[in-house]
């Protein structure tokens, strides 16, 4: 999952550039930015083996402290 992070960030910064530098067609820019936006919202919304959000951690350690 983390691999995943790395490298949405490091699509996400290579598309910056290219737009930067006009090597994108104008064209485009709306499914870049779809895409990204996908990838950004999949990647935190899905489930996996590790706690993702701001007060996800309290809550888990509170389940865990009534359930023990």
């Amino acid at each position: 999952m983390l691999y995943i992070g790395y490298t949405l960030i490091l699509i996400t910064c290579t598309v910056v550039v290219l737009v930067a530098l006009d090597k994108v067609k104008p064209k485009l820019y709306p499914y870049l930015l779809y895409g990204i936006g996908a990838g950004m919202i999949l990647m935190t919304s899905m489930a996996g083996q590790f706690l993702v959000g701001s007060d996800i951690h309290l809550e888990y350690y509170y389940a865990q402290l009534r359930s023990g």
